[in-house]
């Protein structure tokens, strides 16, 4: 079983990228504009789906997401520090609550590494469901 300290380490190391679908009420550029200036990053607005740009911890990447139709949009973020990647959840989740809206068709998606230092022996092992269950944030 882990400590709280191991836990803590385990999440200092990591480094998130998140994916958020949504639909805004403003058109692709004003929300790339407030999302901006939300974030202080820079967004990069693309008109396809599954573009080729990859996103960075300063520049962040807005495109269609056709799956929900023709106005869902997906912000998607370079992979960030843990700590920085929960401000922006919980900003992003605010900003989408005051200035758009998600349906059943929306999601969130999250993209986890950590440093080498826990090496593949450590994530072979990991119990994901128990570790997230037993995670006390």
């Amino acid at each position: 079983m882990l400590i709280d300290e191991q836990k803590s380490k385990i999440l200092l190391s990591a480094k998130v990228g998140i994916e958020f679908e949504f639909y805004s009420n403003f058109n692709a550029d004003e929300t790339a504009v407030k999302l901006s200036r939300l974030f202080n990053k820079r967004i990069y607005i693309e008109t396809e789906s599954h573009s080729d740009f990859t996103p960075t911890k300063d520049i962040f990447k807005l495109e269609p997401d056709f799956s929900g139709g023709m106005k869902l949009l997906e912000l998607i973020t370079g992979p960030i520090s843990y700590s920085d990647a929960r401000l922006i959840l919980i900003r992003m989740n605010n900003w989408i609550n005051e200035n758009g809206s998600t349906k059943d068709r929306c999601a969130i998606q999250l993209n986890i590494s950590f440093d080498r230092e826990f090496g593949n022996d450590f994530m072979s092992k990991i119990n994901v469901l128990k570790y997230v269950l037993e995670f006390d944030e």
